[in-house]
């Protein structure tokens, strides 16, 4: 992307969108890496939520909370995300947790990111580029926007791919009436908005141009339910703020929020006066800390910095060596892209102790057919697991990682074979079965008690 030029970078026109992004707290549960192929471990952060001291003791755990920080997207950032890996950051230790690992969705379901969202992303300055690339992921990152290409002479089917188990959501199918061929509808720019429902814009051939076009909000809880959320007298991008106001944009400024088409806003010199490059930055919820990429030159690698909004002193922040941020000059490529803040996530409490025995299951959604034996125990540190996968002769041991949510995110280590080494995996309870997540849409094993 196109790096805006100093010496003052400013917030202005397109503010509201960037206070709309940081509103989001994307908290995905789709961390993990196959047993199968080679994988990296993740640091995690290791913050936590404690219970009031006038409480009593808990008879479970206390629920694990989600990573807080800067969420970054890192890898082959173009139309389909293949190679794509998104992380948070600890804005203070540079510390950083796996979120979500997209380089199997596309080999796995069969589907693409849509291109037409990275068309029209921006390419001016100070373009709110990254805010907008933001929408291509649900609040909580277990869902992307998704577009199932059509053959020859068939429509191409919008909707969403669940991050947790690969499932494509098909909406655009089912609006589409069968009956009806008087018209042509066309639908473009999908994309969430920061209250978790899915939005994309429909519009109807008329002779030779088209009609309005037409905001449709589906629930992801209910995909049958789709309404009508705003009307536009043409075609365009939107993100939808928390309150519901809708903000319009063209192919590189968002313009206004439609409850208040002439606002005022005065631009803010967020960042001081250099002669570095900057990216443009992302503001947390609060509105009280910004985070930007910034490079000596445009052939230099980047770094992290965070600031104050009231002090105007960046401050660099030394990240581990496994994110590579790349360069200024990396466009559409191997590269990073800042997306957001998250603020951390309570899940909900699970008995640990209903987890401790012996367990036994299948490896499903994957080509080579194995099972997983797993020994869990307890210690001062969480659950622990002595691991087996006979058919790979294969052993590990799991050990619980501090952060984790909606489940029990533990890191795996090899002890003898061929199998990946560091693997990252979350314990899910189901009844009286345990489903482990090993990667994204691809490596998941339901096991029963022995």
């Amino acid at each position: 992307m196109k790096s805006p030029q100093l010496p003052a970078l400013l917030i202005a026109v397109f503010s509201a969108v960037i206070v709309a992004a940081s509103a989001c707290s994307p908290q995905p549960d789709t961390s993990g890496q196959q047993p199968s192929p080679p994988a990296e471990s993740s640091p995690t952060d290791s913050s936590s939520q404690k219970p009031p001291d006038s409480s009593p003791e808990p008879a479970t755990q206390p629920a694990p909370v989600g990573p807080e920080g800067i969420v970054v997207a890192t890898g082959v950032l173009n139309t389909n995300l293949i190679g794509t890996q998104i992380h948070v950051i600890n804005p203070e230790t540079g510390a950083s947790t796996l979120l979500a690992d997209l380089s199997r969705i596309k080999k796995t379901v069969g589907a693409s990111l849509d291109a037409s969202m990275t068309i029209t992303l921006g390419r001016g300055d100070n373009a709110p580029e990254d805010q907008l690339w933001r929408a291509l992921f649900s609040p909580d990152f277990t869902k992307a926007v998704a577009v199932r290409k059509g053959g020859s002479g068939d429509a191409s089917q919008h909707g969403w791919i669940d991050l947790t188990n690969g499932e494509f959501t098909d909406v655009t199918t089912k609006l589409a009436s069968k009956d009806d061929f008087s018209s042509t509808v066309m639908y473009e720019h999908p994309l969430f908005g920061a209250d978790g429902d899915f939005y994309i814009s429909s519009r109807v051939s008329i002779g030779n141009s088209l009609g309005k076009a037409k905001v449709l909000r589906t629930s992801t809880s209910d995909p049958s339910k789709t309404s009508v959320a705003a009307e536009f007298t043409r075609g365009t991008n939107f993100w939808v703020q928390p309150d519901g106001h809708i903000v319009e944009c063209e192919l590189a400024w968002c313009l206004e929020e439609l409850t208040d088409p002439h606002p005022s806003i005065d631009p803010i010199a967020l960042i001081p006066k250099t002669n570095r490059k900057v990216e443009p930055p992302v503001v947390d919820e609060q509105n009280k800390r910004i985070a930007f990429l910034s490079a000596v030159d445009s052939v230099s690698p980047l770094e992290l910095f965070v600031m104050d909004v009231d002090s105007g002193t960046p401050r660099k922040v030394d990240v581990d060596k496994k994110i590579k941020f790349g360069t200024t000059t990396l466009l559409e490529s191997q590269g990073s892209r800042l997306l957001g803040w998250t603020t951390g996530k309570t899940s909900t409490q699970v008995d640990k102790s209903s987890l401790l025995g012996k367990w036994q299951g299948p490896v499903s959604g994957d080509r080579s057919a194995y099972d997983v034996v797993v020994e869990i125990g307890q210690n001062e540190e969480g659950l622990t697991g002595r691991v087996e996968y006979p058919q790979l002769n294969c052993k590990a041991t799991w050990h619980e990682n501090d952060a984790g949510w909606a489940g029990i995110h533990m890191r795996e280590e090899l002890l003898t074979g061929k199998c990946a080494a560091d693997v990252q995996l979350v314990l899910i309870p189901d009844g009286d079965k345990l489903r482990v997540q090993f990667s994204p849409g691809s490596i998941v094993s339901t096991m029963t008690k022995r």
